[in-house]
């Protein structure tokens, strides 16, 4: 049973999320996520210039005369959404937490999606799926997936994408549009990537803390690896800040890099980042696009 704390917190977020999904949204939705399977619509007569692989044989012969399949874009999505909830996710040097700032993303997507007719899943992970909602399309559900994001206590603290991504692909989704949050602090996901982007139009959602971009000269500090427990003092002197914002802007670029290698297109999002206004210019960017 729910606690009225948290029903209070779950009514606050669905508030939130109907607020975020303002006009200028709305429009740009279905301009920057359009479906891209195909459904057959009717059979024509052949007219010059027309594919040849899209003659209809069987009408050809009865009717005596060339005849084509005629196709037209399929317009419903089935959108899933992956969200990490590993530790590393509850790392935050500003107050608010970047899982907090994925529940905003997926609540705002699920009413997203729900006010334009599409379906819409759910899948929680960290090294193991925690918990799966298959794509449907309800009030109810929006309101259940906004419940999940905010209540789920995971059971597991490390990170495994390859198996949120190998669920989504044994659903056999047609027609899917995925959006994958995380840090990305994971290695052995990049074939399952390659594999997903292959059957459906995948984004990436990428979550930072700032001090894990730039580190600054604080003197000794202790680190502790919230996913594996490992710590260790480190006397930040200027060459040690130097060297680690070196090897961060390695790390952030090479994973850049791997997304549009694949095909992924991706945005980065910190805690302290308008959570709207960070979906809104990334569809408008994929809309010119």
């Amino acid at each position: 049973m729910l606690s009225a704390k948290l029903i209070k917190e779950i009514k606050k977020l669905e508030i939130f999320a109907k607020r975020q999904v303002n006009s200028s949204m709305m429009g740009g939705y279905r301009s920057a996520f359009r479906g891209q399977g195909m459904e057959f619509d009717e059979v024509r007569n052949y007219a010059p210039g027309d594919d040849v692989r899209a003659i209809n044989w069987k009408v050809t012969a009865r009717v005596g005369e060339p005849h084509v399949n005629v196709f037209k874009e399929e317009r419903q999505l089935n959108v899933m959404v992956l969200v990490d909830v590993s530790a590393s996710q509850y790392y935050s040097t500003s107050g608010t937490l970047k899982v907090q700032k994925a529940a905003e993303l997926a609540a705002i997507l699920a009413y997203l999606t729900s006010s334009h007719n599409d379906s819409i899943g759910l899948i929680m992970f960290t090294d193991q799926v925690e918990m799966s909602l298959p794509p449907k399309k309800s009030k109810s559900h929006v309101w259940n997936i906004i419940r999940t994001v905010l209540s789920y206590k995971p059971k597991g603290s490390k990170t495994n994408i390859s198996a949120a991504i190998d669920a989504v692909l044994k659903m056999k989704i047609k027609n899917g549009m995925v959006f994958l949050l995380s840090d990305f602090i994971s290695d052995g996901y990049e074939k399952s990537l390659q594999i997903l982007s292959k059957k459906h139009d995948v984004v990436a959602g990428i979550f930072s803390d700032p001090s894990e971009k730039q580190l600054v000269p604080c003197g000794v500090v202790r680190y502790q690896d919230s996913e594996s427990l490992a710590s260790s003092r480190i006397y930040t002197s200027r060459s040690v800040v130097d060297k680690y914002n070196s090897k961060s802007k390695e790390w952030f670029d090479a994973l850049n890099q791997k997304m549009a290698k694949f095909g992924v297109e991706s945005f980065e999002i910190t805690p302290m980042d308008s959570t709207s206004k960070t979906l809104s210019h990334f569809m408008v960017k994929r809309k010119r696009s």
